[in-house]
């Protein structure tokens, strides 16, 4: 976050074009390289929907308030002991951070789903009182932030503020259960299955309050969270780490010095807390927040097998931006990125859920419609024609076109290779640029014969 993505230009960029790109262009729109989503910037609480500012400002102020009124019965009273185990936790967190600093190549980053983070939080759930909390949040978190995390200020002061709450359920439920001193090593199944409730009640609070976050905000501001969400693997992920600070809070109430046996494990947590978003990084192309092709490819040959086995129609369609070399060359390459992001974010507009789309390359995207019609295959790229007919590139006065080639296989025709189809949208997409861009052609796979593009070029 906070670098251009794009690609590095000669010293006479701008010397000769009308309409050079200004600060604000480059700062309006950018991509966050965590959640590899492009959006409009609401980097400050202010600037965000009421009920956002109704929701972070409810739970910073609920963490604040709450540990003082969840003391009672819940281990001695502050002493020594105490400060130095707060202490030990914050440091903790701390080299947490760090660790992840040197694995990622130690540079800046933005959301990604898991820090390991809550693994502290759920010791110091077992090992110290509720208002130790607060300051051991605050530190570590301003203490990441200041070594790279790059993400709203609101947002990572509110995520702060769901750790402190997550912690106080665990607590409570400890209290409940008659083991307000802490469980520990020598305790009964009735103890484990306590931990195991206060570690399940934890992930399932932190996840409500991430939900609320991610269904309250806007949509276009909220997409990675959204989609982290609906990932199973967060879960399992998270559950890992509090699972593992649980370990910690045990061994620390009745064997401190045995925790160095779970440096190992900590470092395979640790790469495995960064895998996921290491993947879908990968996975993403950096300019646009869109799939690359190649996992694109891969999805879609899992739904065109699908499909195939249940005689279901579908359709591929190959778009490309009209004379976006011209608007490079008039406006600038940072205006053509630009008009990318704004492209990308129009034409997933204008699909389902369910359909799946990449940037192909260049100016060029791939989409995949599911279960459609030539007919409804057709309507769904008009509206793409038309959502990008529409939209608004900041520095970028002219209006903007795509021309559009869909090839459909339909539901009674024997099975298609995915190849052909792309093969045939690819050919199909020519033919629209022939009769005058700005417009949708279609044809089916196995009945049109692909169009040779030399042939009238």
């Amino acid at each position: 976050m906070g670098r251009h993505t794009g690609t590095t230009y000669g010293k006479d960029t701008h010397t000769q074009r009308k309409h050079p790109v200004s600060a604000r262009t480059r700062q309006k729109t950018h991509i966050d390289e965590g959640d590899m989503e492009p959006r409009t910037r609401i980097d400050s609480l202010r600037n965000a929907p009421v009920g956002t500012r109704l929701w972070c400002t409810a739970a910073v102020v609920c963490a604040l308030v709450l540990p003082f009124f969840v003391t009672a019965g819940l281990h001695p009273s502050s002493d020594a002991r105490q400060v130095i185990t707060a202490a030990l936790l914050t440091t903790a967190s701390i080299v947490n951070v760090e660790i992840g600093r040197v694995l990622e190549g130690r540079v800046r980053v933005g959301q990604r789903p898991h820090k390991g983070l809550s693994a502290w939080a759920m010791a110091a759930v077992m090992l110290l009182p509720p208002p130790w909390l607060i300051p051991n949040v605050a530190i570590t978190y301003a203490h990441a932030r200041w070594r790279g995390i790059r993400v709203p200020l609101y947002k990572w002061v509110t995520s702060g503020a769901y750790l402190v709450l997550a912690s106080l359920g665990a607590c409570g439920i400890l209290s409940a259960g008659g083991y307000g001193h802490g469980v520990t090593l020598s305790d009964d199944l009735g103890g484990l299955l306590l931990l195991i409730a206060s570690v399940a009640t934890f992930l399932a609070i932190e996840s409500g309050l991430f939900f609320g976050s991610a269904y309250i905000g806007e949509e276009e501001s909220e997409r990675w969270l959204r989609r982290t969400l609906a990932d199973p693997s967060f879960y399992l992920t998270e559950a890992s780490v509090l699972t593992f600070g649980a370990l910690i809070g045990l061994l620390g109430a009745d064997a401190p010095w045995f925790i160095v046996l779970l440096v190992p494990s900590f470092g395979l947590l640790q790469q495995a807390v960064l895998h996921r978003p290491l993947q879908e990084q990968a996975d993403r192309d950096a300019k646009t927040g869109l799939l690359r092709y190649e996992p694109w490819r891969r999805q879609v040959y899992d739904q065109v097998a699908r499909m195939t086995r249940t005689s279901k129609p579908w359709a591929v369609l190959l778009a490309d931006l009209d004379h976006f070399k011209a608007v490079n060359d008039e406006y600038g390459h940072l205006a053509g990125d630009e008009v990318l992001i704004e492209a990308a974010r129009a034409l997933r507009s204008g699909l389902r859920k369910w359909d799946l789309i990449a940037r192909f390359g260049g100016e060029e995207f791939s989409i995949l419609l599911v279960d459609v019609t030539e007919e409804e295959a057709m309507v769904i790229a008009g509206r793409l024609c038309a959502a990008v007919r529409d939209m608004e590139a900041v520095g970028v006065p002219r209006r903007i076109s795509v021309s559009i080639g869909v090839a459909v296989v339909a539901a009674d025709q024997p099975p298609a290779e995915l190849i052909d189809a792309i093969s045939l949208a690819d050919s199909t997409l020519y033919l629209a640029k022939r009769a005058g861009r700005d417009q949708a052609r279609v044809s089916r796979v196995g009945v049109d014969r692909p169009v040779d593009p030399t042939i009238g070029s």
